[in-house]
């Protein structure tokens, strides 16, 4: 349940979401025959964008760490069950960009969930046709869950070797980086899991998504926060 604080703050955005909504819809259109209402109900309209501007960043303020436990969190718990919980992680994605988690971050937790997506396929197919099937199911599952989010989460830097005779600028996506990172991640955490557990001599409950909660949950919010 959410704390009177917070639930006033969402309630207040709603609130001046539909007022905007209402204004470009239908009070500018009924003032068409009068200027001064009309300047009146758009300076109104200014107003109220800047309002959800405000109220916006509040929320960013006091949610996006909870945000990003959310987004690491969720993957990892529904890894065990279907593949339709990607489809809410995936708006989960969504609503981060929206609450300003960086775009960096957000690579970092596709290229993650990607990879858990594609060891449950290499669960769910009984069948193994070649050598490398495996990782190649992962490959193609990064690439596919990757591109249909791109034009959202995409963050280019150019990159200038003039030493080497090359002197267009090369760029390069930092999301797809992160994603792949975050991917690879996800990837040895198992083996980093058995090294664990060869060292102890024993291995804890859900050991295995404990230790990749905690690679991502380090590393997303360091990209987060640096």
């Amino acid at each position: 349940m959410l704390k009177d604080h917070h639930y006033n703050l969402l309630s207040q955005l709603v609130t001046e979401h539909r007022s905007l909504w209402r204004i470009q819809k239908y009070y500018l259109k009924n003032a068409k025959g009068c200027k001064r209402c009309q300047d009146f109900f758009k300076k109104l309209a200014n107003d109220k964008q800047r309002h959800i501007q405000d109220l916006l960043k509040l929320w960013k303020e006091h949610f996006i760490l909870i945000f990003l436990l959310i987004l690491l969190l969720v993957p990892f718990i529904t890894f065990a069950y279907c593949s339709l919980c990607v489809g809410g992680v995936l708006v989960l994605t969504f609503f981060g960009y929206e609450l300003g988690v960086k775009k960096i971050v957000l690579g970092f937790l596709i290229g993650a969930l990607a990879v858990v997506f594609g060891e449950w396929l290499n669960r769910f197919i009984k069948i193994k046709i070649f050598k490398g099937q495996e990782f190649l199911i992962i490959v193609l599952t990064f690439i596919f869950t990757y591109l249909p989010v791109k034009n959202y989460i995409f963050n280019y830097y150019s990159l200038y070797l003039p030493n080497l005779g090359i002197n267009t600028p090369i760029l390069i996506d930092k999301s797809l980086l992160s994603g792949i990172f975050g991917g690879l991640l996800v990837y040895i955490a198992p083996f980093i899991s058995k090294f664990i557990t060869q060292k102890r001599g024993k291995t804890i409950l859900f050991q295995r998504i404990i230790v990749t909660l905690i690679l991502l949950i380090i590393f997303g919010l360091i990209l987060q926060f640096i």
